[in-house]
């Protein structure tokens, strides 16, 4: 004998149970009046703002309204439900930075240091002087005489420094907060860029033949790049983030993919194009 009571498929966005027409009351549905919103890295709803990066955490976020079943399925959209929800523009922004006034202090006296050093090579050095450099017995015979040792120099430097800076963060119920460890690194150049869902630091070392250090991350959660800060220090860069939603982060993120250089090796006999 069939069921008399049938169970009936709740259309409601995120409902998804079978329920009883005879016992369908006003608030035995919970569920999102709005429309779902995949956007880049994040998806969410447009009736609660509700968002993350997770496609699980996503099937799992609570609906926002009761009201009773429905077995009627909702008409489809006929475009996205983007424009009411200003979020869904993942846009990077670089951070203007807050530069302590002690590293304002040391750009002001490294740049009268190198204009001091600017001025001292453009004095004419006499033919027949010796080096000054430890350990160099060379005289100087002109400009020819120091063209091939700096340039080899030059090359040396650039193969050997490699710049590692030591870094982490810690969080609050509000904040994630990164710290990037770095001495020498120039505030002008070094640039913090910012999205919902992505960090990117760059740090420049302009002694060190422009050597830089980056620091590329899928953030864990999702902050708010608006009420986000970045400020520069004589020994670190500090990124305080501030999170969209309250809760804890059980990890800043994921390294962002870098692309691989790929040389292509052309085969061909001597002389050949």
């Amino acid at each position: 004998m069939p069921d008399e009571n049938p169970l009936l498929q709740c259309y409601n966005r995120g409902c998804g149970q079978k329920y009883d027409p005879n016992n369908n009351k006003e608030d035995s549905c919970r569920h999102h009046p709005g429309q779902p919103v995949f956007h880049d890295a994040y998806k969410g709803w447009s009736c609660c703002n509700k968002k993350c990066t997770d496609f699980t955490e996503f099937l799992n976020i609570k609906g926002c309204a009761v009201a009773k079943h429905s077995d009627i399925k909702p008409p489809e959209p006929e475009k996205p439900a983007v424009k009411a929800v200003e979020y869904d523009r993942v846009v990077e922004v670089t951070v203007k930075p807050e530069i302590a006034p002690a590293l304002k202090q040391q750009l002001c006296s490294n740049t009268k240091q190198n204009e001091q050093r600017k001025a001292d090579k453009s004095t004419e050095i006499a033919v027949g002087t010796t080096c000054k450099n430890g350990g160099c017995q060379a005289t100087y015979e002109g400009p020819q005489s120091t063209s091939s040792t700096s340039k080899k120099s030059s090359l040396e430097d650039q193969d050997s420094k490699q710049v590692q800076c030591r870094w982490d963060f810690h969080q609050t119920g509000s904040h994630v907060v990164v710290a990037i460890y770095a001495k020498q690194y120039c505030p002008m150049q070094s640039v913090v860029k910012l999205s919902p869902v992505r960090l990117s630091a760059n740090l420049v070392f302009p002694q060190q033949s422009n050597e830089c250090f980056s620091l590329d991350m899928e953030l864990r959660g999702i902050i708010n790049v608006e009420e986000s800060q970045v400020s520069m220090y004589g020994t670190k860069v500090e990124i305080k983030m501030k999170k969209a939603e309250p809760g804890s982060w059980v990890k800043l993120g994921d390294p962002v993919a870098q692309p691989v250089a790929v040389t292509k090796k052309v085969s061909g006999g001597e002389g050949g194009n």
